[in-house]
Parts: C-alpha cells; sequence; structure tokens
C-alpha cells in the first residue's frame, strides 16, 4: 500500500490536504473522491497503480490542439473524482472506488510508450488528482526518458501539491466549468477560485488549454465570454475549447443550442486568439 502524501495526523483522524475539501478520516472512512481511505492512523492512496482504462488517443481528444498536433498519446486513468457534477460523461468511473481493476506499475507504462514510439503520457478519463502519487511517480519517470506529460483535469487540487507536480507536466487541459462560484458549489461541489489559481500556475509553468463545456443552467454565454476574459488576462494566445453537453446520468438538461454555443464563440474570440467548438457533429 501507498500512503498519501498530503496528510496531517489529527486527535480526531487524519487529514486529506490534497485538494480543498481537507477531508478529516476515521478509522475505515473513505475521502469525497472515493480514493483515499484511513487505516491506522495512515491515509492511504488506494488509487496507487489501479488503472480503469489505458489507450492510444489522439492528443487532440484530450482536447489539446496547440501541443504536438497530430500525434498520439498514451492515456490512463483510475477511479474516483473529488467534484460531483450531475452531468459526468464518466460517473462509472468516477464514483467507484478502486477495486477490481487492473494494477499497471510505472515502468511498464513508460516502457510501453517507449515501445510504440508515442511521445506523451496523458492522465487523464477521471480525475487524475484522485492518483496524485501515482501520476506524480510516472510523470517524473517519463520525465527521465524524454516523454512528454499531460494532465487533462478539473484543477481541483491545493497549492503545495499543485507546486510539486507542476515541473513535471508539460501540457495540461484544465475544464473550467462555470465562472459563477456559487454555481460552481451547488452543481460541481467545488471551490472556484482554486480552480483558477491551477489554471493562472499552470499558464505560467506548463502549456495551457482551457475547456468549458456549455451545460444549460450551468455554464451559459456570459459564463464562457467571463472565462474567456480571465484567460486573456493572463495571456491571449491560452486556447478556448467550448464543448456542447448532451444529457446523461443525472443530467436532466437540454443538449446545448448551437446558436448559443456559436454566439459564446463569436463573443470569446473578442478576447483570446484561439477558440474552439467541441463535441457539435
Amino acid at each position: 500500500m501507498t500512503p498519501a502524501k498530503y496528510q496531517v495526523a489529527q486527535e480526531n483522524g487524519v487529514r486529506c490536504t490534497l485538494c480543498p475539501h481537507h477531508c478529516l478520516l476515521e478509522e475505515k472512512e473513505w475521502g469525497l473522491c472515493n480514493a483515499r481511505q484511513a487505516e491506522n492512523g495512515t491515509l492511504w492512496a488506494r488509487t496507487y497503480g489501479v488503472l480503469t482504462a489505458i489507450h492510444v488517443d489522439p492528443i487532440e481528444k484530450k482536447p489539446l490542439r496547440l501541443f504536438l498536433p497530430g500525434t498520439k498519446t498514451l492515456s490512463l486513468g483510475s477511479s474516483g473524482c473529488n467534484l460531483f457534477c450531475p452531468f459526468c460523461q464518466n460517473m462509472s468511473i468516477s464514483r467507484a472506488r478502486p477495486f477490481t481493476h487492473m494494477y499497471i506499475e510505472s515502468q511498464k507504462i513508460v516502457e510501453e510508450a517507449q515501445r510504440s514510439g508515442i511521445p506523451s503520457i496523458s492522465y487523464t478519463y477521471n480525475e487524475p488528482v484522485t492518483f496524485y502519487e501515482f501520476m506524480l511517480d510516472t510523470a517524473r519517470l517519463a520525465k527521465e526518458h524524454g516523454i512528454f506529460n499531460v494532465l487533462v483535469s478539473n484543477g481541483h487540487l491545493s497549492p503545495e501539491p499543485l507546486e510539486a507536480l507542476l515541473p513535471w507536466i508539460d501540457a495540461l487541459n484544465i475544464d473550467i466549468k462555470t465562472f459563477d462560484a456559487n454555481k460552481f458549489k451547488t452543481f460541481c461541489g467545488g471551490a472556484l477560485d482554486a480552480v483558477l489559481h491551477t489554471a493562472e500556475r499552470a499558464a505560467a509553468l506548463s502549456h495551457l488549454e482551457v475547456t468549458t463545456l456549455m451545460v444549460p443552467g450551468l455554464c451559459d454565454v456570459d459564463d464562457v465570454v467571463q472565462t474567456a476574459d480571465w484567460l486573456s488576462k493572463i495571456r491571449s494566445d491560452i486556447p478556448l475549447h467550448i464543448t456542447r453537453y448532451f444529457p446523461v446520468k443525472k443530467g436532466q438538461a437540454p443538449p446545448t443550442p448551437i446558436k448559443q454555443m456559436q454566439a459564446a464563440l463569436d463573443q470569446s474570440k473578442r478576447h483570446l486568439k484561439y477558440v474552439f467548438l467541441g463535441n457539435v457533429n
């Protein structure tokens, strides 16, 4: 078993400090992410090396449009998530605990990328923050062998682990789900300011692209344009991907109207050089 890197022992349990939730866990209790568990006074990273999927994808699928375009990426994911979006596209793994899945070592992942001539490894599918320790170890090893690392994340991460991770990550796609902090907390159960901090630091240290899923009632045209305006104050060449929502799982809103997406695209282009529509075909 692998102990969690970010934990603080307390009189009534152990506190996880990896993400803004700062879960305080009693014996045998799981964190909100369903990936970390307290046992014998220690917090354990139950997702270490436990994968639900490993595939080869086009880098554009992450989505990344301006990082290694035209190449493939070795994509891997585990289980769990530290947000609770009712419209989640991957709820079968995002709300699961790390049990009946495959186990693989970092060395094997790097060797597979080398054998296949794939230039990058992507941490994706579920929320990679939940398998932070494994991602960090794999990213370090990949870097040593000249392989790029890509993080596809909701960005809901505490500052200290973020700073420890970013030197090993070459490109990120951060999902800014809405620019309204109250809606973000109500719909997703998280802190928007933490996500914005992650995006800002990522833009300073790595290649950053941002995705916004236009979910009716959560993220409308004004939300997207506010996101674009905020990004432009960091750098106007940060790509923004505006993605169409379709009902799935608990999401009951209708599909995003194409007219609204086009309006968001047109207005966002006043702020950013690169704006793309996704999931519209």
